[in-house]
């Protein structure tokens, strides 16, 4: 199933990668992978499943990962102080 949409929403510097499908004027179901984990991940069949339920399904790159833009530098290490 190829995507409705696809394309990237942008806020100053940083572009999200996103794919939807389905009828947009359907209610949308956004799904967010984990950290480090591209949207290509989910499961073909959640795709179809959603829609047949009448649901815009739309999946994302968090920011750093996959088609989404990469921020400059080292990540910060947690537990540490600025």
């Amino acid at each position: 199933m190829e995507p409705r949409t696809s394309g990237t929403a942008r806020n100053g510097d940083v572009e999200l990668y996103f794919d939807a499908y389905g009828d947009s004027s359907n209610p949308p179901v956004l799904f967010v992978n984990g950290l480090g984990s591209q949207s290509i991940n989910f499961v073909p069949a959640w795709v179809h499943g959603f829609n047949r339920a009448g649901f815009c399904f739309i999946r994302m790159d968090n920011r750093d990962v996959g088609l989404s833009s990469k921020t400059p530098g080292q990540p910060p290490k947690y537990g540490s102080s600025p």
